[in-house]
């Protein structure tokens, strides 16, 4: 709570609203962890350690991943995860970064009303919609995720400082009003497809529009995939006009995944008509995209 003078009230740990909106494994998954090893080491508040932890060496807050660059065209927003005022913005960096090659990130930084500091990174270039010296709400609309600065995709850094300056694991007990369960089963995030393979999932951070229309030949199709646990499966149906099945594929986990993204090349029949592909976790209900072959 704001104190008469403006100020903050180290005293109240305010519980924390998910900064993006949206369902986990649909339209956002949480992809690191604040690393709580202070060596060279790994461990995440689930307490895994090494290879098996869900987070990276010196990872300072969480990352919450959305399906792809498509998003954030479509100016998929963040939002104020508790009430405070702007203490620092940063704004103007480009953010289509698909490589930690700079440290120039579009941020806001936000003195919660329990003192806490709030730092929110990657933003979109100029999609900030907020000044310093503002006062701010819980679940307020700050910008639209990006990657800009050290990103390898569109993302959402939140990190969290304490009143008394120390990084904050905000996956302690009681600090979420509502936290993301730590491990799910795979979920169909977006699928893509193209005339012509894939090679590599860089292609899938930043695809173009599916197109209306693909030529007889070779095809690519993906699914971006949320979460996953060792035995789930994506699967893949490439369906003929006529309903029949013209080409298969699936992917069986072998560890636990946070956003992932598998492909399948395949050949194109020059059968003219309304094509359908079909993306399912688990054998679930499908993602469907339609094109026509002329």
């Amino acid at each position: 709570m704001l104190l008469a003078d403006g100020g903050c009230n180290a005293g109240a740990s305010l519980p924390l609203a998910w900064p993006l909106p949206g369902m986990n494994g649909v339209e956002w998954v949480v992809n690191n962890y604040v690393d709580l090893d202070s060596t060279a080491g790994l461990r995440d508040w689930m307490g895994r350690v090494g290879t098996a932890a869900k987070t990276y060496d010196g990872h300072r807050g969480i990352d919450i991943d959305v399906p792809s660059f498509r998003a954030m065209d479509a100016d998929f927003p963040v939002i104020a995860a508790a009430p405070g005022v702007v203490t620092q913005v940063i704004d103007g960096f480009a953010d289509r970064n698909i490589a930690c090659t700079s440290q120039n990130a579009n941020l806001v930084r936000i003195r919660q009303d329990d003192c806490s500091t709030a730092i929110y990174a990657h933003f979109k270039r100029l999609s900030i919609r907020v000044a310093v010296g503002q006062r701010i709400a819980a679940g307020q609309q700050l910008g639209v995720v990006g990657s800009s600065g050290c990103s390898t995709q569109a993302h959402l850094h939140y990190e969290l400082i304490s009143a008394a300056g120390v990084l904050e694991e905000p996956f302690a007990p009681n600090r979420w009003q509502s936290p993301p369960p730590y491990t799910t089963a795979a979920s169909v995030m977006d699928v893509n497809f193209r005339s012509g393979s894939y090679t590599d999932f860089n292609e899938l951070k930043d695809p173009g529009a599916d197109p209306v229309s693909v030529p007889a030949g070779s095809i690519g199709i993906a699914s971006n995939t949320a979460n996953g646990r060792p035995g789930d499966v994506i699967s893949m149906r490439l369906l003929q006009p006529d309903g029949g099945v013209s080409a298969t594929g699936s992917q069986t986990l072998s560890q636990d995944f946070r956003h992932s993204f598998w492909w399948w090349n395949r050949t194109l029949p020059g059968v003219p008509g309304m094509w359908t592909i079909e993306i399912r976790a688990n054998g679930g209900a499908p993602q469907v995209r339609r094109f026509v072959v002329p």
